[in-house]
């Protein structure tokens, strides 16, 4: 059990996640064919809901009672504390969320790479606002009886999904001036661009950062966003237009903030490193160096003829020495010792 807790339960979140692609990419067709391709999809047995309905069930029993109990609960201040209480949560949803976060981060790229003077922060923020747009719509219409959606749906679930890129992009520029890393910006950092940005923003401590991170990306971002998207869905489907927006709130805000934390480690400075030393010149002869060097040699020289005169050596030696000293000694005196 505590295997299948700790990376079966993690690795079923992260398929979910990756359900979602396919996913999103359809309910952007959805926009501009009102359902047709996502109802086509449907019939050609591509089914997301279902599919994520059916590894739920592969999960712990376990995790599935903690989930159980988290959607059940009711209220903005006790889904937060449920969640906290239950941290498993927060992980699920965040894993859940990556896969659609980069592919959020592809069409911010491309963005990038076509428009090279759009700011990051500005492609993150369409990136997000895209890849909401799209799973939003396409989980609308499985909601619908008919499998199909109306103009005004498409039109309000497209206009949600402009709200969250653009509430992105005040966050991103939020998070600018906090000289903190965004995670939506992070996403778009393959441009050079992009980069400079976040080296420019990553000179905070890592602990001010990850405290700072957490709150633009949860509080500024994730929490409006889910927010206002909840409502969207309710107004298109003829709910009750605050039926599950403090929850969605909740954990939007919960699982941003984790998100925003993390984005703030991955983008840390890297150690600078100093500069060379310059090489060090030996010090340039002088000429008490240059006598020395001639004694010694001629004392070698004396030495290793055997009829050499000690006495002469000695003599030579004692000659350079005087030689050396001289211009240390006292006036009209002897050399100093």
């Amino acid at each position: 059990i505590k295997f299948r807790r700790a990376v079966a339960d993690p690795a079923i979140s992260l398929l979910k996640g990756f359900v979602g692609v396919p996913e999103l990419a359809v309910g952007l067709a959805d926009i501009v064919t009102e359902g047709k391709v996502g109802k086509a999809a449907e019939d050609a047995g591509f089914r997301p809901k279902e599919t994520k309905a059916f590894l739920d069930e592969l999960m712990t029993p376990e995790q599935q009672a903690i989930n159980k109990e988290l959607q059940a609960t009711e209220g903005f201040l006790p889904t937060v504390a449920k969640a906290v209480t239950n941290p498993s949560t927060i992980i699920h949803s965040a894993l859940e969320s990556l896969p659609t976060m980069g592919a959020g981060g592809v069409v911010a790229r491309g963005l990038l790479k076509a428009a090279p003077k759009v700011a990051p922060v500005v492609a993150g923020g369409v990136g997000e606002g895209t890849v909401t747009a799209g799973q939003n719509v396409e989980q609308v219409r499985q909601e619908t009886k008919e499998g199909l959606l109306t103009p005004e749906q498409a039109l309000l679930m497209a206009g949600s999904g402009f709200v969250t890129g653009a509430v992105g992009v005040v966050g991103g520029k939020l998070a600018k001036k906090l000289g903190i890393a965004d995670v939506d910006t992070l996403l778009a950092g393959s441009s050079a661009q992009a980069r400079k940005e976040l080296q420019e923003t990553a000179k905070k401590g890592i602990a001010r950062r990850l405290v700072e991170g957490g709150l633009s990306e949860g509080v500024f971002e994730e929490l409006p966003q889910s927010a206002q998207e909840q409502i969207a869905q309710n107004l298109a489907l003829g709910k009750p237009w605050n039926e599950k927006v403090p929850e969605a709130g909740a954990m939007g805000m919960l699982v941003g903030g984790l998100m925003g934390a993390g984005a703030n480690v991955i983008s840390r400075q890297p150690p600078v490193t100093p500069p060379p030393a310059p090489p060090i010149e030996p010090p340039a002869d002088t000429p008490h160096d240059k006598i020395l060097r001639g004694v010694a040699r001629t004392a070698e020289r004396l030495e290793a003829t055997p009829d050499a005169p000690r006495a002469l050596t000695a003599q030579i030696q004692d000659r350079a020495l005087r030689g050396l000293v001289a211009p240390y000694a006292a006036p009209g005196g002897d050399a100093e010792t």
